[in-house]
């Protein structure tokens, strides 16, 4: 009977998680497509998402990306940080910039392309959720996370490159568990290719791959190529400035930083009608649950520790390579996994879960 209760009330949370604030939405969003749909004026924003957007401009008309990210540095507001000259990894991977340069004609398309990435990424969650739950209760996943990419188009905060990373390694994780490896590889790499700190969650896949034997090469292929797309994009970089250094890592780790897990869990939360109840909070605890119980009791662990390693590997390594609040924007990296995989605790409660 508690079990029957607990499992009522849960599935009562989740549906309130789909809810979200509607006031001022739809001005919003329409004041967003007209603030992008033109250049940023030279020395008029200081934002990331601001510079993003002029070196998308600068592109449209010609430019390469390394020339234009490096007149978009040059061009920002009262002068920029020198975190740009220290080294190649305060420079953005140029991929999604091409992506957009190939397949949209201004900023106003960008939202418009990734409204488009956001419905096939909400439909990679339910059949992500429907691997572990069954296809009732793997609704819950996308109808949880439509706020969280819904607020994105509220402000330029979609420019992210974050947001599109994340797109192409759930849509790759869908492809991985309905045995599509070709495609699942390609997003990756993609998806690699597009934020290079994805390289922590493949990292972890491959060392569980490499343990079970299974699938290797999925996860091989994207970090070896990252590898030497960091070694061309560093030298197309050096062409352009002197870097302090090329890829300094040590530099770029820290001491346990709580600050950074909490504000990452509550990036592109606000619009949650709930957002009182912490829903990234939530989503952690019970995803954690969930799949702690079915690697308790199924015999083939390998799906699930996949589908941890999707979330908990970045979770946990955030502590270490965020320095500041300002890093909230990773939060994309790994929070959508967490909601896809938090309705499994709905269904173990019950005890009638799919083994995978």
């Amino acid at each position: 009977m508690i079990r029957k209760i607990s499992q009522f009330l849960l599935l009562l949370l989740f549906i309130g998680f789909g809810l979200f604030k509607t006031k001022n939405l739809i001005s919003m969003v329409q004041n967003n497509y007209q603030s992008v749909k033109k250049e940023p004026q030279n020395e008029t924003y200081t934002t990331d998402e601001k510079r993003y957007l002029k070196t998308y401009y600068l592109m449209k008309k010609g430019d390469n990306y390394y020339t234009a990210h490096y007149n978009a540095f040059q061009a920002v507001a009262g002068g920029e940080e020198n975190v740009w000259k220290k080294d190649a990894w305060g420079w953005r991977l140029p991929t999604i910039f091409y992506f957009w340069k190939l397949l949209t004609k201004n900023g106003a398309n960008i939202i418009n392309l990734f409204v488009i990435m956001v419905f096939f990424t909400m439909l990679s969650l339910y059949l992500i959720a429907k691997k572990f739950t069954n296809k009732h209760i793997a609704l819950l996943a996308p109808l949880m996370i439509l706020p969280y990419f819904l607020n994105a188009i509220k402000t330029t905060s979609f420019l992210f490159t974050t947001w599109w990373g994340a797109f192409f390694l759930i849509i790759g994780l869908a492809f991985f568990y309905y045995q599509k490896h070709f495609w699942a590889c390609l997003f990756f790499c993609l998806a690699i290719c597009t934020r290079e700190l994805l390289v922590i969650p493949l990292l972890a896949m491959l060392i569980i791959s490499f343990w079970f034997k299974r699938n290797r090469l999925v996860f091989l292929v994207p970090i070896g190529l990252l590898g030497f797309y960091l070694l061309y994009h560093n030298h197309r970089v050096s062409q352009l400035l002197i870097l302090e250094s090329s890829f300094e890592i040590i530099n770029r780790l820290s001491s346990f930083n709580k600050e950074t897990l909490l504000t990452t869990l509550a990036f592109s939360t606000n619009s949650y009608l709930l957002l009182f109840l912490r829903p990234a909070l939530i989503w952690i605890t019970t995803s954690c649950f969930g799949l702690g119980y079915l690697l308790f009791k199924n015999k083939n662990k390998y799906s699930i520790l996949i589908a941890f390693a999707s979330f908990l590997a970045f979770f946990l390594a955030l502590g270490f390579i965020g320095q500041s609040r300002w890093e909230d924007y990773w939060g994309p990296l790994y929070v959508p996994m967490m909601a896809a995989f938090s309705p499994i605790l709905i269904i173990t409660l019950n005890e009638d879960h799919k083994k995978n």
